[in-house]
């Protein structure tokens, strides 16, 4: 590997602010094939609707691998490649992430540090199908009406309520406060801290973005979360860090140069503490070290069938 950055995929021109087309055995979303051939992240959302077939992926150096009636969401920051794909059919759909709903939103930040892979019920999963045929069929409309940008974002709001209620089932004890202030005030700070991570390493850097005080904003997002607000920042760092050291050939030093950190010694305690290992022994056993398969039966949890 000899990479000095991760590429980036930037969501095609549209005015709709979202892409959907049916998978197909040639299927290679709406990217470059060369892009998508390596490992690489987008600046918008992703859904993934395997119907048939099977789908794997890389996703954070984890192998991912879909069967039929799975559902995968991917975040911006995730960085990921197809690796094998057989007899496929179904959907795929990329999205600004402001068209959704702020609580839905809410909802799926609750999981951001995971792989976001579900595999819905029946039931659940007709409702899927035809939302995805109602979204493509919008999308694709030749003639559309005064009202086709605001029905296309309704519709995609529609699905992702469905998407955000299976998300609950499975991590129950989020559902019913989505309305509550803390898990409001909580999402905010977690969707600052993606942007501003590199830059602001401080719990005070976000509680004045919030117009909080630091120790309301520590008290709000431990109580609901276990965790305080330092935590995530870090976790975020942490993410990110793995990603370079797995996916680029930057030293470690031009690793935590990257990340903020001038000091380069520090970081490295840091993600020694944070990781359990040192970068370096990081990389070299991601480097031997099979990869252990995550499934849509064990990532999330499962809401039976």
């Amino acid at each position: 590997m000899n990479r000095s950055h991760i590429p980036l995929v930037e969501l095609a021109a549209s005015p709709k602010g979202l892409v959907i087309a049916p998978m197909s055995a040639s299927f290679s979303y709406t990217e470059e094939a060369n892009t998508v051939s390596d490992a690489h992240r987008h600046d918008y959302h992703s859904l993934f609707y395997l119907e048939t077939g099977r789908l794997d992926f890389e996703i954070d150096s984890k192998p991912i691998h879909m069967t039929s009636g799975a559902l995968l969401i991917l975040h911006p920051e995730q960085v990921h490649q197809s690796v094998h794909s057989a007899d496929i059919s179904g959907w795929v759909m990329s999205f600004d992430g402001t068209l959704l709903d702020p609580q839905v939103c809410a909802v799926m930040e609750s999981v951001t540090t995971q792989i976001a892979l579900l595999n819905p019920a029946n039931n659940d999963l007709n409702f899927i199908r035809q939302m995805l045929a109602l979204i493509f069929e919008t999308a694709s409309d030749n003639d559309p009406g005064n009202f086709n940008l605001q029905l296309l974002h309704s519709l995609t709001n529609g699905l992702f309520y469905k998407i955000a209620e299976l998300y609950q089932l499975v991590r129950r004890g989020v559902g019913a406060m989505e309305n509550s202030r803390p898990v409001q005030l909580t999402a905010s700070f977690k969707s600052l801290v993606k942007v501003h991570f590199l830059t602001l390493k401080k719990p005070s850097d976000y509680a004045a973005m919030l117009h909080l005080s630091v120790s309301y904003l520590n008290d709000t997002v431990k109580a609901l979360t276990g965790f305080p607000a330092t935590y995530f920042i870090q976790q975020q760092i942490i993410a990110e860090a793995r990603r370079q050291l797995c996916y680029t050939s930057k030293s470690i030093k031009e690793i935590a140069f990257s990340l903020g950190y001038e000091d380069h010694k520090y970081f490295i305690r840091l993600f020694t503490r944070l990781a359990g290992s040192s970068p370096l022994m990081f990389r070299k056993n991601k480097q031997t070290s099979p990869h252990k398969e995550i499934s849509a039966h064990t990532e999330l949890a499962t809401h039976e069938k």
